[in-house]
């Protein structure tokens, strides 16, 4: 079976210019902030960044402070076999239920026996149903 849980996610957009991400992970590491998974994307005119960190409530609050402007969302950190193959019964898996993924970003060391999928959905706990019963093969 899979580990799913929720976790709350901070977006935070970024100007895309040099130094923008060094400006917010120092802020991150001074405030103390353990990240726990990150993402960025950028386009013409900003970066999203976006972070799994180990206190999400406090952070956003201290990054307006600092001129980040910073969003919340629920998302779930699926924990899948780190094979060939595991990606594509995941996402099966929420096919089959009607859960659209909106988007996901994950990791794993090459000799690690799992990866770490962070996963947008909007629908929670139809995505938590389906992804509870599935026993990755």
């Amino acid at each position: 079976m899979s580990s799913v849980r929720r976790v709350d996610q901070l977006s935070v957009f970024l100007e895309n210019r040099a130094g923008q991400m060094a400006l917010l992970s120092t802020c991150l590491a001074e405030a103390g902030v353990k990240i726990q998974a990150l993402s960025v994307a950028d386009t013409i005119e900003h970066g999203l960044v976006r972070l799994v960190v180990d206190n999400p409530d406090a952070i956003c609050p201290l990054l307006d402070s600092n001129g980040f402007n910073c969003l919340h969302a629920t998302c779930l950190a699926v924990e899948l076999p780190n094979r060939i193959g595991s990606v594509a019964e995941f996402a099966d898996q929420l096919a089959d239920a009607n859960v659209n993924i909106q988007y996901l970003y994950g990791s794993v060391l090459p000799d690690h026996p799992s990866a770490l999928l962070i996963v947008r959905v909007l629908d929670l706990d139809a995505a938590e149903a389906a992804l509870s019963a599935w026993e990755p093969s």
